[in-house]
């Protein structure tokens, strides 16, 4: 993967913004992502750490807030992998519509490949700045939604079992899926069964099975653990018939 691809900058406002035409309206990356902030802000989130990334060869950003916890509240459920996050992706130059991806799995790579448990976009047409509110605010919403459903798997996770036999099949069946490395099978079995953290599970318990993977993953080549990932959450939950 070529590791040259973005900058990170700590001041996107340097970047100037285009003129607008009769078709298209310029949507400026500081404002959008300002709003996206304070809606998360407003609907009582607490906010963490904001990374901003602008392609080398082209005016396209990617900025994107870690949200730590609703004010008030415990943090946001653990994944074991990844933080929660809504990233705001925007371009000058018509080659990227405004998105925002958002959830507990937000990958927003360098090879500008997005995947997400939500993406939301609009083009950069006339009166842009009329719908990116709504879109915003259903980013919120959705996102509101997103954690609670994810509290309850994870404490699903915790409340389910498997056994050697199946957890050793499922193991099999990920290599041959290509979802997990065939050279990995046997670490994510003894992960699994012995974990290298403390997770005040049940052996046996779905949650290490889960975080065994996950531990694992952040080894993959960034090129292939977006998919990886989501794929074996949907085979966690076909195989082990969790809803």
């Amino acid at each position: 993967m070529a590791r040259n691809t973005w900058n990170t900058v700590s001041d996107i406002s340097t970047y100037p913004l285009p003129a607008s035409t009769e078709s298209y309206q310029p949507v400026d990356q500081l404002a959008l992502f300002t709003e996206i902030k304070n809606a998360f802000y407003n609907a009582g989130y607490r906010l963490g750490t904001e990374t901003h990334q602008i392609h080398r060869k082209m005016p396209i950003f990617i900025s994107k807030i870690d949200i730590e916890a609703e004010v008030g509240s415990s943090p946001l459920p653990e994944n074991t992998r990844m933080k929660w996050s809504c990233a705001g992706i925007n371009s000058y130059n018509k080659t990227k519509a405004i998105r925002l991806v958002f959830g507990g799995d937000v990958f927003a790579c360098l090879n500008g490949m997005v995947v997400a448990d939500h993406i939301l976009r609009t083009k950069h047409t006339t009166n842009v700045w009329e719908r990116l509110p709504e879109l915003i605010n259903r980013a919120v919403l959705a996102f509101g939604s997103q954690v609670a459903r994810a509290g309850e798997f994870y404490e699903n996770l915790r409340s389910t079992h498997t056994d050697g036999d199946k957890l050793a099949a499922f193991a099999v069946n990920l290599a041959q899926h290509d979802i997990l490395p065939k050279a990995k099978v046997m670490d994510f079995y003894d992960e699994a069964v012995n974990p290298s953290f403390m997770y005040e599970t049940d052996k046996w318990s779905l949650y290490n099975v889960h975080a065994a993977y996950t531990h694992l993953a952040k080894d993959f080549n960034p090129l292939v653990r977006p998919r990886r990932v989501l794929a074996f959450e949907s085979a966690l939950k076909e195989t082990y018939s969790m809803a």
